[in-house]
């Protein structure tokens, strides 16, 4: 009989071998090759003989793995095998719980009977060794947060194929649609923070995720869209329109109107952002200019002010239809946007947001300042009464011709030399004379004051902060330091670990 198999044997090792090393082989094509249908018109002949659990002995009893119940038996003489291979997928699809219904069966092979046994529970006394099996070393890994396959599919390269796994994530695990990391970070949430997850961010809304969600620090959608998770603000206005046309227009106003703890605190998300775009500008010039560079923060803050200034545009029309109540607003600072525009020197914002609302000119902030006041204490300070002016000039410089900036080649006249503060303060007095004319301070509107509540509500949240640093400066010490970090450390999942690394 080995004499008789053995060429067969010789000819089943070349497939394998070919299967494995050549899959381009013509070969290949076949996925029943080497395979002989053994019953094949036959089988309906083969029958089942049922056992005879009266007539055994008990030796013949142990030869069976799992003895069946009465009721689970098959009578002797009900068909052994299956009609078709499809009735066999659907009996598979049954034993295995659909868990693996998606299997492509274009490369499979198995007998019915081999399946079967691999799925039976096996009993206790011929499962000692279990434990210490491939199931030990993997159902572990395989179950641990599972709720965060969806965050890394957002967050990983985006393919052709990147539909397909969301779909089927979302089919098979859809605990995960709206779960949360360790930060409170939903997948929309990633999909909104890194912008262009376009197509991501619409399967998972048309797939029913939350749009209400925020994190544990309170940002929302829009917080996610306009600063990022990790404080990454958005200065170009590429790709947000899009986004911003996914979300479900009845939560406008309170996308817009939410407010986030994160710093300064009390944040909107259009005071977050402005916030972190500011303080992001006021930390680069100092550390590419230094404390002695002459140019002044304004000037060098609002180098991409009109780009900036087409993000705002583009969110206040957002919220136009909710009334655009985010820039009444006090953020944690106690002031409005339109005080924050005015006080970091950005035209073009105060142009859009006093348009918007002219009667926030003369609205207060915490410390019950107006924007015109600001707007022109800061021009007279500095273009009117600074002795001696302040004048631009960068260390480094030199007056070879090839050294000079391109528009100082074009004549004075068609130069705009105002600063960025006499904009500004053009910007208030235009508005002022265009909607009150020269008697805006008789037949203006009212000047709004700051109402006792906010003024108390920014001065314990800035007193708080600042009693909060300082316990923190004179208590924690060294070590305690780095246990917190290390406990810190121990308490970050994938998202914290992977997010914009681009695995």
């Amino acid at each position: 009989m080995h004499e008789l198999l053995e060429p067969y044997k010789q000819y089943d090792a070349k497939l394998r071998e070919i299967f494995a090393q050549e899959p381009d082989h013509p070969a290949t094509a076949n996925h029943q090759i080497s395979t002989v249908p053994v019953f094949a018109g036959h089988e309906q002949e083969v029958k089942i003989r049922a056992r005879n659990l009266l007539s055994e002995t008990d030796e013949e009893k142990e030869q069976y793995i799992m003895p069946l119940k009465n009721t689970a038996r098959k009578p002797t003489g009900s068909p052994a095998i299956v009609q078709s291979f499809k009735e066999f997928q659907t009996n598979f699809n049954l034993f295995c719980e659909s868990s693996l219904v998606d299997m492509d069966w274009s490369n499979v092979l198995a007998a019915g009977s081999s399946v079967v046994t691999s799925l039976l529970p096996v009993p206790e006394q011929y499962n000692e060794r279990a434990e210490e099996g491939f199931d030990k070393l993997t159902s572990g890994w395989l179950g641990a947060r599972i709720d965060l396959v969806i965050h890394c599919a957002v967050m990983s390269k985006q393919n052709e194929n990147t539909p397909r796994l969301l779909e089927y994530l979302i089919r098979r695990v859809p605990s995960s649609l709206n779960a949360r990391s360790s930060d409170g970070y939903t997948p929309l949430h990633l999909a909104y923070s890194l912008l262009y997850r376009l197509p991501a961010a619409k399967q998972l809304i048309e797939a029913g995720a939350d749009q209400t969600c925020r994190d544990y620090k309170g940002n929302n959608l829009l917080h996610a869209l306009l600063c990022g998770i990790r404080n990454d603000p958005r200065v170009k206005p590429q790709g947000l329109r899009r986004m911003l046309s996914l979300l479900d227009p009845r939560l406008r106003e309170s996308l817009a109107t939410e407010r986030s703890s994160a710093d300064p605190g009390s944040t909107t998300p259009l005071a977050r952002w402005m916030y972190l775009f500011n303080d992001s500008d006021h930390s680069s010039y100092h550390g590419r200019y230094g404390r002695r560079h002459h140019l002044t923060h304004a000037q060098y803050n609002n180098s991409n002010d009109a780009e900036r200034a087409d993000v705002l545009a583009l969110l206040l029309s957002f919220s136009a239809d909710a009334g655009n109540s985010e820039l009444e607003m006090l953020n944690g600072e106690g002031d409005t946007p339109l005080h924050v525009a005015v006080r970091y020197s950005l035209p073009n914002f105060a142009k859009l947001i006093s348009q918007k609302k002219p009667a926030l000119l003369f609205r207060e902030n915490a410390v019950g300042r107006t924007p015109i006041e600001i707007a022109q204490d800061s021009f007279l300070s500095a273009e009117r009464f600074a002795n001696p002016p302040s004048l631009p000039h960068p260390r480094n410089s030199s007056n070879a011709i090839t050294a000079r900036a391109p528009e100082s080649f074009v004549h004075n006249e068609l130069k705009d030399v105002k600063s960025d503060r006499e904009k500004v303060y053009a910007v208030c007095t235009e508005v002022r004379q265009e909607m009150w004319g020269n008697n805006a301070n008789d037949v203006g509107p009212k000047r709004k004051l700051v109402s006792l509540f906010e003024a108390n509500e920014i001065a314990k949240r800035l007193a708080s902060k600042k009693s909060g640093r300082d316990h923190v400066q004179k208590t924690e010490s060294k070590q305690a330091g780095q246990e917190r970090q290390e406990e810190e450390g121990s308490a970050k999942d994938e998202v914290e670990a992977w997010y914009g690394t681009g695995y």
